[in-house]
């Protein structure tokens, strides 16, 4: 595996953790993933703010705690993104992707 997929691969792995709402310890338990290969991975790949959108296109944020809905509106640039709760984390990664590149 190249590196950047690797790379990518954690990403959507981070990703997924904190749009479940599940501490990092469940998520890897239900996932099979080793929680030292995640918090790893999770720091390696923590950018500064100021670099995230010039390095990844994610942009950093602070946890908080959500409260469940069942749908909600990112904006990005022009473009709105309405999402039902059930929504593939990989996908919406995929359209956030897409849309920060035009931006």
């Amino acid at each position: 595996m190249k590196s950047s997929e690797n790379k990518e691969k954690w990403q959507l792995h981070i990703n997924s953790q904190l749009s479940s709402g599940q501490t990092q310890i469940q998520w890897c338990e239900e996932q099979g993933v080793k929680i030292h290969s995640f918090r790893y991975w999770k720091n390696r790949l923590q950018i500064k703010p100021e670099q995230a959108k010039e390095s990844t296109g994610f942009v950093a944020i602070k946890p908080v705690t959500l409260q469940k809905v069942s749908k909600m509106r990112i904006r990005i640039g022009k473009a709105t993104v309405e999402i039902d709760d059930d929504v593939d984390p990989i996908l919406l990664t995929s359209v956030i992707r897409v849309l920060t590149d035009y931006v």
